[in-house]
């Protein structure tokens, strides 16, 4: 026997199937119900709802695509008219050296303008210019 309890407000209504058999009790009273008949003929389809709702969230972006083919190499640049040097020493405080003079000088012309930049332990820097200078002279040269 299989039995189902429904609330209704404050009603109670008990429904017991035994079998094809339903019985029914409410507020004290019960019948017997009979079997339960053949399914109705569906009804007609609704109306269709309005359209020209509110449009949906943007969705994610897509993969990205393909790189394209390297472009044509550009002309030859202009031939630096400077010499470059550059140095570290490590020993005390970190100092960085950085010179430049024209082209074709040599290291002991004084013809440099070095730039010295001193790291202390505690990470404070200091930068410096000596000009004109020879790049050998950099650890002795004045810097200001």
């Amino acid at each position: 026997m299989t039995a189902w309890t429904v609330k209704r407000q404050t009603d109670d209504i008990v429904l017991t199937r035994t079998g094809d058999d339903v019985i029914i009790e409410y507020e004290g009273y019960t019948a017997l119900a009979g079997p339960t008949g053949a399914a109705g003929v569906a009804g007609a389809t609704g109306a269709t709802g309005p359209s020209g709702g509110p449009a949906g969230p943007t969705g994610p972006q897509g993969i990205q695509g393909l790189t394209g083919s390297q472009g044509v190499t550009g002309p030859q640049g202009a031939t630096s008219a400077r010499s470059y040097r550059h140095a570290f020493v490590s020993t005390g405080n970190g100092v960085d050296y950085s010179g430049s003079a024209p082209a074709g000088s040599a290291d002991a012309d004084a013809a440099w303008t070095i730039t010295r930049l001193t790291i202390t332990s505690a990470g404070s820097a200091t930068v410096a210019t000596a000009t004109p200078v020879a790049w050998t002279n950099r650890l002795t040269a004045t810097y200001t």
